[in-house]
Parts: C-alpha cells; structure tokens; sequence
C-alpha cells in the first residue's frame, strides 16, 4: 500500500512518514495541493492520500476538487482522500467529505487513529477479512454465536443499502441518519470496523443535512457485505 502526504510542514511530513512505515505503509510527499495533484496525474500508483487542509500554492479543499475531477475526466479508479487538519469542527467536517473527501483525521496525529484509517482503506484493494475469532473474543461469546449473528445481519444488509440509497437520493436525512445509526450499532457490536466507520460518516452528515457523496459510503459498505458474504 502507497500513501501520498500532502503537507507543507518537513516535521508533519517526516512524523506521518514514520507512523505509516509502522504500518508497512509505504509513503510520497507532496509539499503543496499542486504537487500532489501533478503526482496523482503522472499515474504513481496511490492507495490513500492524507491531505493537509492549509497549504500554499493550492490548499487541500481545492486539490480534492481538482483531484476528483481528474478521477471522473478519465475514469479512474477513486483515491481514498483524508483531511488533516488540527481542528475541524462537524460542519466542516461534513463540507469536507461533501467536496469529496472520505474523512477527517486530527493533528496531532496518533497511531491508533492513524492504524484506523489505514485498516478501513486498505480493504479498497482486496477482499475484506472478518477475524470471527477476534470478534468474539472481545465480546465474550461463543464463536458459533458470533458467525452466526454475522449471517444473520449480512443477509438483510443489502435491501437495508439499497433504502439508505434512494434516501439519500431523496434527500431524506432524517430517515437515513435513523437507519444509519441502527446499522452502526449492529457493524459495531459484531467489530465489522470499515462498515461501522462508512456508517458513522453517513448518521454524522445526513445529522446535519449536508449532501455528501453517500453512493460511494454505501458502495463501500457494499463491498464489505460482498466479501462477508463468502465468510
């Protein structure tokens, strides 16, 4: 996995470096929003970007916007963006992934939030691995119970996406934030971490009414189901 860092700041630059190589994350620099969009178009192979929101020559909201384009222009593949900033407040946040963006992190940056993102995005990739064992070990149940409550919940999942869908199509926000917030608890209670985390951004933005790109946070959420699907 390759992450680009757009950051103007060499100490930010070289401690997120640090955090990612942990990770096995391997990681490129961009000291600006231009020189991070010139590297998405010279066709580098970027799994995740961590983009700083205030940045010289163009700042972070416009290289998303730029970014974006260019991925819909020539039909690329989206780029997972994450916004760093050391405060973002829930509006902006939700402005944020409105133009774009696929969540927040906060600086300063620690490793385990960090560890978050990278574990979400890096199912983009591949298949998304359930670790039953885990699950139940953390709740304290049986295993059998667990896989079987898993089954339970990924054979309804799909009709409950393709609602939240057309809500979101309707702008119904107060039926999709409903509908998100019950499926987060049930994601998070069975410690399925990417679907728990699309469905928080979703409750998160349909709270404030804000019009984010919910098709592709439903399309994530999708993905993950489709992998379940063959635990």
């Amino acid at each position: 996995m390759t992450a680009l860092i757009a950051e103007d700041g060499i100490f930010n630059q070289e401690v997120l470096q640090l955090l990612l190589e942990v990770l096995n994350v391997e990681s490129i620099v961009a000291n600006n929003g231009k020189e991070a969009l010139d590297i998405v178009k010279s066709a580098q192979k970027i799994d995740l970007i961590f983009m700083d929101i205030h940045m010289p020559i163009m700042d972070g909201e416009s290289a998303t916007i730029e970014i974006r384009k260019y991925e819909k222009e020539f039909k690329l593949q989206r780029i997972p963006i994450i916004a760093a900033s050391a405060s973002v407040d829930e509006k902006y946040a939700a402005k944020l992934l409105s133009i774009g963006m696929d969540g927040v992190i906060s600086k300063p940056i620690m490793s385990e939030e960090l560890q978050s993102i990278v574990e979400k995005h890096s199912t983009q990739g591949g298949s998304y691995v359930y670790d039953a064992q885990k699950a139940a070990q953390t709740l304290r149940i049986p295993q059998e119970l667990m896989e079987e409550l898993l089954k339970k919940f990924v054979a309804t999942l799909d009709n409950e996406l393709t609602t939240m869908l057309r809500l979101a199509h309707e702008k119904d926000y107060v039926t999709l934030r409903q509908i998100a917030h019950r499926l987060k608890g049930s994601a998070g209670n069975l410690k399925i971490t990417p679907m728990y985390e699309s469905f928080v951004e979703i409750e998160q933005s349909a709270k404030l009414n804000e019009n984010v790109d919910y098709d592709n946070l439903i399309a994530k959420i999708s993905n993950v189901n489709k992998d379940l699907k063959k635990f």
